[in-house]
């Protein structure tokens, strides 16, 4: 991957997670405080299932040969 890409898919990823945090301030301010808490415990359930679900995806590289095993 070109380093002009891969800076660029840096950037984006950061813009998402300050919009997400900016959402996240929205919701709490408007009262939504358990509904936020609700989502970080489902998120982080299905994260949880789908590392057993699929342990082949622990660490990988997807996409690419140093991530497989």
């Amino acid at each position: 991957m070109g380093e002009a890409l891969r800076k660029r898919l840096d950037a984006i990823v950061a813009l998402l997670a300050v919009i997400a945090f900016l959402l996240a301030g929205v919701v709490v301010a408007v009262g939504g405080g358990d509904f936020l808490a609700m989502l970080l415990f489902v998120g982080a359930v299905l994260g949880l299932l789908t590392r057993m679900v699929f342990p082949d995806l622990q660490g990988a590289a997807l996409g690419s040969e140093q991530g497989t095993r």
